[in-house]
């Protein structure tokens, strides 16, 4: 075996001190590349979510065009609501089933009024404020009962013809049979 010679040893020293940086050096880089191509994938997982959150909201708008141009039909409790109580009398002759109508009605809430020969069915509300204001009528005058009324002056009628709305004399007030 030869002997190395000083210089030898250095440069061979030199060489691996170089090897072990160019090791280290790869090493860096090839953690900084996964660290990019992590940070890529999840970039693409975020451009796919935003993709079909921009498609799901551009059917939304499509479909809210839609209902736009194709107003929606009113349901018999939008009318119910609107007038505040229907008879089934009133709707023989407008729809086929008027009992039918009712039975919804009542199964959405509506306060139902059996009287002699008709059906009434009225919406809770509009029957709340009706009996607030008739409770606080102390006049037999039907002029004073339609103008403390205005337009629950009918449902009034309708009740009073029917003798479920009598007026109590000895306490002044109008109560429901």
């Amino acid at each position: 075996m030869n002997p190395k010679t000083l210089d030898e040893y250095l440069r061979e020293r030199r060489r691996e001190e170089r090897r072990e940086e160019l090791g280290e050096l790869l090493q860096s880089i090839a953690e900084s590349i996964k660290r990019i191509e992590n940070g890529i994938h999840e970039l693409e997982e975020r451009i796919a979510a935003l993709e079909a959150a921009v498609d799901g909201l551009a059917a939304e708008i499509r479909g809210a065009r839609r209902r736009e141009r194709e107003p929606r039909r009113k349901t018999a409790y939008d009318f119910l609501v609107e007038q505040g109580f229907v008879s089934m009398s009133s709707l023989q002759g407008r729809v086929r089933n008027p009992r039918a109508i009712i039975d919804k009605l009542a199964d959405r809430g509506a306060v139902i009024i059996e009287v002699e020969n008709d059906v009434i069915a009225v919406e809770p509300g509009y029957y709340r404020r009706f009996l607030e204001k008739l409770s606080r009528i102390s006049s037999y005058d039907e002029e004073k009962v339609a103008e403390q009324l205005g337009e629950q002056y009918k449902l009034f009628r309708a009740l009073r013809d029917a003798g479920l709305v009598y007026f109590d004399q000895k306490e002044r007030v109008w109560k429901l049979a």
